[in-house]
């Protein structure tokens, strides 16, 4: 992965999981969000 964001990085597509799973996540790894998912699950 290149060190810049580009314009790409932000449609949502193989980009931007990229730059999450490379550069966000390391840092704020945690059950939840190791799985990705596009939503959240609240429990009532």
């Amino acid at each position: 992965m290149d060190e810049s964001v580009l314009l790409a990085h932000g449609s949502g597509g193989k980009l931007s999981h990229e730059l999450v799973e490379k550069k966000f996540l390391p840092f704020l790894a945690n059950p939840a969000l190791n799985k990705l998912d596009d939503s959240a699950v609240f429990e009532a």
